[in-house]
């Protein structure tokens, strides 16, 4: 994770937060880095091109909603992806088009519970779901979208 982070700086990105190992007395013992954040990484960048399974998130500029959806789209993995939105129109929209294994919507990209299909679309995965009968359906992409709604928004 450290030498994804040291190379893709030494292509102009630039470290929001994070970024370094953890050394304190409660992570010395271990192999433990700061959640990081990463800006000014290009699209095309290897860093954002990969399946890194440590906390490093890499923020993008985009102009609007196509551009954004676009650039989530455009590499070889789709393990999870997320939307944080008010805009149901919109998150449904996001969870039709977006090329990941899990969607959530107004939460992380982190795990799943325990009983929705598990496994992504391109690279990502083993091209199977797990657990359950989803797991016998090899020739089908199934997408696990969820929603958090705040009634009062309604």
């Amino acid at each position: 994770m450290l030498e994804a982070i040291e190379s893709a700086k030494g292509r102009g990105a630039r470290v929001a937060a994070g970024g370094r190992r953890l050394d304190d007395p409660a992570h010395a013992e271990g192999f433990y880095i700061a959640p990081t954040v990463l800006e000014n990484v290009a699209q095309d960048d290897e860093l954002g091109n990969r399946e890194l399974f440590g906390p490093i998130a890499v923020l993008y500029r985009v102009k609007d909603f196509p551009e954004a959806l676009s650039a989530v789209n455009d590499n070889d993995y789709g393990l999870t992806a997320a939307i944080h939105t008010k805009n149901v129109d919109r998150a449904v929209q996001f969870t039709r088009q977006v090329r990941a294994g899990a969607v959530n919507v107004n939460a992380g990209t982190y795990g799943s519970e325990p009983h929705y299909p598990f496994g992504g679309f391109g690279v990502s995965g083993n091209g199977s779901r797990e657990p359950g009968v989803e797991a016998l359906d090899v020739y089908s992409e199934t997408k696990t979208i969820s929603f958090t709604v705040d009634p009062g928004n309604i």
